[in-house]
């Protein structure tokens, strides 16, 4: 988000965008926003992204696996 690294940015923008994709399939996909779709995934696939949100108890928490990619991607 503000830049070629890591950085809080990233962090706070994606704990705000990582349900677009389900909460408005048509407008945040593969086809339409692939570069967003992208940015989400490597943000997920950080270890310190996914032991956060492996913590969660509540049916809420396992929504970010939709970005886990599919096995041909």
């Amino acid at each position: 988000i503000a830049g070629a690294r890591h950085s809080l940015g990233d962090v706070i923008c994606f704990n705000l965008g990582y349900a677009l994709p389900l909460s408005q399939p048509d407008h945040c996909n593969d086809t339409r926003t692939p570069h967003i779709m992208e940015w989400l995934r490597k943000i997920y696939e950080r270890p310190a992204t996914k032991a956060t949100w492996a913590k969660g108890r509540t049916e809420m928490a396992t929504r970010v696996k939709l970005l886990e990619r599919k096995p041909n991607a």
